[in-house]
């Protein structure tokens, strides 16, 4: 293992996986950082430097690499919508409004957490 938790772990399979293992509030946990080679060692690093200026200040990068594809799938669902309402009933673009709401973006940050 790298100082700070950077290593490279490989499965029986053959498959070379990056992961960055951390701790922070007193609870260890690790990161995926890519797959080898597709991640280089000088990404794998750069994503490692990342990682740990997110930890030294007090954020899990687990939890802030979720959030970020979060906010990407709700900027892709908001422009969707503008594109696509125009086309649409009011009744009809608000009910898909609420499902959106309501539906798929709680089941999505459900399945982050898995």
């Amino acid at each position: 293992m790298e100082p700070g938790g950077l290593s490279l772990l490989v499965k029986p399979s053959g498959a070379k996986l990056w992961r960055y293992r951390f701790t922070l509030h007193s609870s260890e946990s690790m990161l995926a950082l890519g797959r080898n080679p597709d991640v280089s060692l000088k990404r794998a690093r750069e994503l490692h430097q990342e990682a740990r200026k997110l930890v030294a200040s007090g954020i899990s990068p687990v939890h802030h690499k979720q959030q970020e594809k979060l906010s990407i799938v709700g900027a892709v669902a908001s422009t969707w919508q503008e594109v696509t309402n125009g086309r649409l009933r009011a009744s009809t673009a608000t009910q898909r409004d609420r499902e959106i709401k309501n539906d798929l973006l709680p089941k999505l940050r459900l399945w982050q957490r898995r």
